[in-house]
């Protein structure tokens, strides 16, 4: 293997790690904050990028509308999204 390609082989194995350790840290956060995954997800699309629609929120989190709806729904009973 030649070095270039070499140097490329272990970047790409250490991104690979750091992102299953950043699955592996949302996991934790949500189960600590009693949060499925996806409702951390949404938290973390709105915190990242501001109000959004339903409809922008399910695109980004490649959920359908009306699994967005139910999600968001949960989260504005828990009082964690104002709407």
């Amino acid at each position: 293997m030649s070095p270039p390609t070499a140097a490329r082989d272990a970047a790409t194995a250490a991104l690979r790690e750091l992102i299953l350790a950043g699955e592996r840290y949302r996991i934790a956060v949500a189960s600590h904050l009693d949060l499925t995954v996806n409702e951390s997800r949404a938290i973390s699309h709105l915190l990242a990028r501001g109000p959004m629609g339903q409809t922008d929120l399910a695109t980004a989190l490649g959920l359908t509308t009306s699994s967005t709806t139910t999600l968001v729904d949960r989260l504005e009973q828990r009082d964690s999204v104002f709407l």
